[in-house]
């Protein structure tokens, strides 16, 4: 999928990069600054109630994050 063919692309240009992302050292730093990206935008869309496909989308990324820091954490306990 190209940047062109996303519906948001506002976070999701900056989610797919960050999945992409293959040093840890910076996929450390970029996490936080998703997740603050992607919950700023669920406030606004639940806030103004008009894209409930957005909304959805929104949800998958954030599980999505969940799951790669649970991954990232179990791995840095095994080093």
């Amino acid at each position: 999928m190209s940047d062109g063919d996303l519906k948001f692309p506002e976070w999701q240009i900056p989610f797919k990069e960050l999945l992409l992302e293959f040093d840890r050292q910076r996929l450390n730093e970029r996490l936080p600054k998703l997740e603050v990206l992607l919950a700023a935008r669920m406030r606004q869309v639940k806030l103004g109630n008009e894209q409930q496909g957005e909304l959805q989308a929104l949800t998958d990324a954030i599980s999505t994050l969940r799951v790669l820091k649970r991954n990232l954490a179990g791995f840095q306990d095994q080093q």
